[in-house]
C-alpha cells in the first residue's frame, strides 16, 4: 500500500532518473541469478539506479539488498592454492553473489543515504539451490551431476523468506536516519 512500482529501462541512466524522480526512497534488489552470463549488464543496471538515486533531489534513502562479498570471505576461509583454486573458482556461483557486493561497494562511494540489507539464502530458493546441476567435462565429454550442500554435517544454513523482507524494509524506511550507512 505504501509502495509504487515504476517501470524503467535499467540499462539506460535517463530512464532510471525518470523512474526515481519524485520518489522518497528506493529499494534496490538486483537479481544476479537471472541470465548468469549477463553479469556486466546487471552490474551496470545496478550502478545506473544508484547514480539516478544520488542525482535525484527527492530520494532521501536507498535500501540495498545485497550479500557478503563471497571472494573476500573465501580468501579468509580458504588459503590461496594457486592456479588450481583459480580454475575451480571460474565456474562457481559465488561470482553472482560477489557482483551484488560490488554494486553495494559502488553505492558506498556515493553521496547517498543507504542501508545495506545482507540477505541470507532465500528459503524460496533453498531447494532449487540443492538441485543437482548437470555438468559436462570439456575434456572427456562425460556428463555428471553436481549437488552443492554444506560440507559439514552440523553446518547451519541461514534462510529468510522474501515475504519477511517487506516489513523489515518498511521499518528501515520509517526510521532511515537510524539505519543510514549500516549493514543489517
Amino acid at each position: 500500500e505504501r509502495v509504487t512500482l515504476i517501470e524503467a529501462v535499467f540499462y539506460v541512466l535517463d530512464s532510471c532518473a525518470v523512474a526515481v524522480d519524485g520518489a522518497d526512497g528506493a529499494f534496490l534488489a538486483v537479481d544476479f541469478f537471472e541470465g548468469a552470463s549477463e553479469h556486466v549488464v546487471d552490474e551496470r543496471m545496478a550502478k545506473n539506479i544508484i547514480d539516478a538515486c544520488e542525482a535525484s533531489h527527492s530520494v532521501r534513502h536507498l535500501v540495498f539488498s545485497t550479500m557478503e562479498y563471497v571472494e573476500e570471505v573465501n580468501r579468509k576461509l580458504v588459503p590461496d592454492e594457486g592456479e588450481e583454486r583459480k580454475e575451480e573458482k571460474a565456474g562457481e556461483s559465488s561470482d553472482q553473489l560477489s557482483l551484488r557486493a560490488q554494486a553495494a561497494a559502488y553505492a558506498r562511494t556515493k553521496k547517498l543515504s543507504c542501508t545495506f540489507v545482507l540477505m541470507p539464502c532465500y528459503s524460496e530458493m533453498f531447494y532449487k539451490l540443492l538441485m543437482p546441476q548437470l555438468v559436462v567435462d570439456e575434456g572427456t565429454g562425460e556428463e555428471r551431476a553436481i549437488m552443492t550442500v554444506p560440507t559439514k554435517g552440523d553446518a547451519k544454513v541461514m534462510c529468510m523468506s522474501v515475504d519477511d523482507l517487506g516489513p523489515a524494509v518498511a521499518n528501515i524506511f520509517d526510521s532511515y536516519q537510524v539505519y543510514a550507512g549500516h549493514e543489517i
